[in-house]
């Protein structure tokens, strides 16, 4: 009979979690203190590489339009979009390694920020193949008339795209906020103690800074781009000492 009942509670704790006090949708249960800094430094990481990405698009919005440079320019533009596409996938990847993590928020952050990436990766080469075919026209090496009006809207649309899926990463980005909230000593986001020590915390910083520079104000802002709100998020919980270092 005492065999029964051990059994009785065994199964009913497995089934039935919140019988036996665990939770499966507190915050301790759904961000343990599992892969918290690999994570972090490994997304930044990644983040390095779109920021070129979105580098290389400003420059290209600002780049003056004259009929003598219009063939470099389009040239220019196939090139930097291979370029895009190698440096997309490389932040694709350094997160893939997260999608099976025992921490259930890194492994759910990882698969969204996959999905933002590939997203990315899709229209970039889209967005090539329409450059290619524009410079073939203007090099009259293909016959096919190529309507310029329509040329234009296919682009346009692209480049909108682009801007509403990179809202994927800058969510991505407010969550890391989340991610490296110590699950020991917090009940729910509205905490200030942090799963990663002072000097993981400056090593994460000093990878931010490679690329972001270090004289960025913290916090999302009006008016920012996606990747500069993107890396201001990260730097707030990173330099602001109201968050406590395990």
């Amino acid at each position: 009979m005492f065999r029964f009942i051990i059994l009785l509670v065994f199964v009913s704790c497995v089934f039935f979690p919140s019988l036996c006090g665990a939770d499966d949708n507190s915050f301790k249960a759904k961000n343990p203190d599992i892969d918290k800094y690999p994570f972090v430094k490994n997304f930044i990481t990644g983040l390095g590489y779109y920021h070129r990405v979105a580098i290389r698009l400003k420059a290209e919005a600002d780049m003056p339009a004259t009929a003598e440079t219009e063939m470099k320019a389009i040239q220019l533009f196939i090139d930097n979009r291979t370029m895009d596409n190698t440096e997309l996938r490389i932040a694709r990847n350094y997160v893939t390694q997260f999608t099976s993590s025992r921490n259930g928020l890194i492994r759910k952050l990882a698969q969204d920020t996959i999905v933002t990436y590939d997203k990315l990766i899709a229209m970039s080469v889209e967005e090539r193949g329409l450059w290619q075919a524009f410079l073939d026209f203007k090099k009259q090496q293909d016959s096919q008339r190529i309507d310029e009006g329509d040329f234009i809207r296919q682009q346009t649309e692209i480049a909108l795209d682009k801007k509403e899926v990179a809202k994927g990463l800058l969510e991505a980005c407010r969550i890391i906020h989340t991610v490296l909230l110590s699950a020991e000593k917090c009940e729910s986001e509205e905490c200030s103690h942090l799963a990663v020590t002072q000097k993981e915390r400056d090593k994460l910083l000093e990878k931010l800074d490679a690329f972001a520079g270090s004289n960025m104000a913290w916090g999302m802002k009006e008016g920012q781009s996606t990747v500069e709100a993107c890396e201001a998020a990260i730097r707030e919980i990173l330099e602001d000492r109201i968050y406590l270092s395990k």
